[in-house]
């Protein structure tokens, strides 16, 4: 079984798959060399599974995300100050940067 075959599968036949696998796993010879291979090969199955979990938890993440809450609505009233010449504050700031520091 390659990485391919596990991923064509659903999460319920993987499981099986794997349990089937970990099954041999343990009627084999730990010093036979096929035992490291079958290992190997549970390992990738283990993997694909936990990527198709999580895949699944995203999708149903973004789900919920995708709905749109309407929490209320505001209202704003929005001041613009009136800088007309003479106004105090505005001189005060422009005489600040126009004269000269004094030494």
């Amino acid at each position: 079984m390659n990485r391919q075959e596990f991923e064509q599968m659903d999460q319920g036949k993987l499981l099986d798959k794997i349990t089937e696998l970990n099954k041999k796993l343990f009627n084999m010879n730990q010093r036979s060399p096929v035992f490291n291979q079958l290992r190997g090969i549970i390992q990738e199955a283990q993997q694909v599974y936990s990527e198709q979990l999580a895949v699944d938890r995203y999708n149903a993440q973004n789900e919920e995300r995708s709905e749109v809450i309407n929490i209320g609505e505001i209202e704003s009233e929005v001041y613009t100050p009136n800088y007309e010449e003479g106004s105090p504050i505005l001189d005060a700031v422009v005489s600040s940067y126009v004269q000269e520091p004094k030494k």
